[in-house]
């Protein structure tokens, strides 16, 4: 962890804010999965 936070201080402010960026997305697709995973757990235990 302590490595990623010191290439984040060497970054360029743009930089920065595209790994945020990029990181929001993963977050969001990985969630979608999830709900689609729930949603397929809910019709089996029916």
């Amino acid at each position: 962890m302590n490595g990623v936070m010191v290439e984040k201080e060497k970054m360029p402010e743009w930089a920065r804010e595209v790994l945020l960026y990029e990181v929001e997305i993963i977050t969001r697709f990985l969630k979608s999965l999830d709900k689609k995973e729930g949603v397929k757990n809910e019709r089996k235990n029916i």
